[in-house]
């Protein structure tokens, strides 16, 4: 498959488009594209389009829009991550990989154990950082939309924006994943490395989430995300 490269404006033939300094530099330095080379674009809402390089160069690119080649539509049914935060590249691999595996929401989880904490600037500076990951990792798997990157939440928080019967909290202690439980619109909830803590589940047990477990041994965090979104998909499509 062809190397996807995100603009995130609505295309139209002729339309010229300037990249900035670090757009550039990742179009001429890293995909060691030039003048003249064409390059498959993607606006992040389903629209694919190819773009000539009219202006190479490492700090002030320019592209012209040649064509818009495919419009798909969003997904239907939603599937929701909701990941703890973590400390080092395990968040960074989560979000990548949820993002391959063509999740529709990524929202950050701010647990009692979660080891990374956030002031208002610090909020700011990781969502950006964020965005780049699901960013990169859309363009190198070749989908077309962007899954909503949701600001952090703690577990009581998305309990009460979601319907209960649509949210499965991953925990070795809950009952394997059953085909039944499993609806169009879902969110599973991901705890950090040290597990969810006893308040946390006492919250679960209070509001009816439904705990589910994937494998006998402990996973990592990250390993648990890609992990149920494979049982996720796996079971929808031999529904």
């Amino acid at each position: 498959m062809p190397f996807h490269f995100l603009i995130q404006q609505r295309p139209q033939a002729e339309l010229r488009i300037p990249l900035d300094a670090e757009r550039s530099h990742y179009l001429c330095n890293v995909l060691r594209k030039r003048a003249e080379d064409e390059i498959d674009c993607f606006d992040g809402q389903g629209t694919a389009f190819v773009c000539r390089i009219d202006v190479a160069h490492n700090r002030r690119s320019e592209l012209v829009v040649q064509n818009v080649s495919t419009q798909v539509a969003p997904e239907l049914c939603k599937t929701g991550i909701a990941l703890a935060l973590i400390k080092g590249q395990g968040l960074d691999r989560g979000l990548k990989q949820a993002t391959e595996l063509g999740v529709t929401d990524i929202c950050l989880l701010q647990t009692n154990r979660s080891n990374v904490k956030l002031d208002d600037h610090r909020r700011q500076t990781k969502m950006s950082h964020w965005q780049k990951i699901v960013a990169g990792a859309a363009e190198q798997c070749g989908r077309l939309h962007l899954p909503v990157l949701h600001p952090p939440r703690t577990p009581k928080q998305l309990l009460e924006q979601e319907p209960n019967d649509r949210i499965i909290v991953l925990d070795q202690s809950g009952t394997p994943l059953n085909p039944d439980i499993v609806g169009d619109d879902m969110w599973l909830m991901v705890g950090p490395e040290g597990g969810w803590d006893t308040s946390e589940l006492t919250l679960f047990a209070e509001t009816h989430a439904r705990l589910t477990s994937l494998a006998e041994h402990t996973l990592r965090a990250e390993t648990v995300a890609s992990v149920a979104l494979g049982q996720l998909a796996y079971i929808r499509s031999s529904g």
